[in-house]
């Protein structure tokens, strides 16, 4: 019964100790959470079925030599659809897709990777922060949008899954 007693004080201390929040072992991902994206470019039909044009998006990430394209007759806006990026050569170890939220509101990358054998994924969300007009990144007219970053866009991978 005292053993019982001893544990349960303990117990509200236990909870509330700081617990660390990155491991030193030697199976963390050690891959950079942080890059940036250069050249995103996207076209928005508004009427991509009926007026012939395709919906376009596409990018690099420079630090890996991944460039990441969508063309399609279809929306490419979507919060389950995942696009592949091209790897710079067939023996990257790493792959990279990307999606665009509904209404362009956010930019996801994920990025698989493996070390020591244990595979990991991480999603790097980013707000788009869309500006129309003067001085601003997205240009309208009659047949859709087009948004421009010329600017590298910066992006941390937030959230990790292995």
């Amino acid at each position: 019964m005292r053993l019982l007693t001893t544990l349960l004080n303990l117990l509200p201390l236990t909870l509330s100790s700081p617990t660390p929040t990155q491991s030193t072992s030697s199976t963390t991902p050690s891959s950079s959470n942080t890059f940036q994206i250069f050249d995103f470019r996207a076209y928005i039909s508004s009427n991509p079925t009926t007026d012939g044009n395709y919906n376009i998006a596409s990018f690099m990430i420079p630090e890996n030599g991944f460039t990441c394209a969508v063309i399609s007759e279809e929306p490419v806006y979507s919060d389950i659809t995942w696009y592949p990026c091209n790897p710079p050569s067939s023996g990257s170890e790493e792959t990279w897709s990307f999606r665009i939220s509904e209404g362009f509101g956010q930019v996801v990358l994920r990025k698989e990777w493996s070390v020591n054998g244990m595979y990991f994924t991480g999603f790097a969300p980013q707000d788009t922060y869309w500006s129309e007009g003067y001085g601003g990144n997205v240009t309208s007219f009659e047949g859709g949008k087009f948004y421009d970053r010329f600017e590298p866009w910066g992006f941390e991978i937030t959230s990790v899954i292995g």
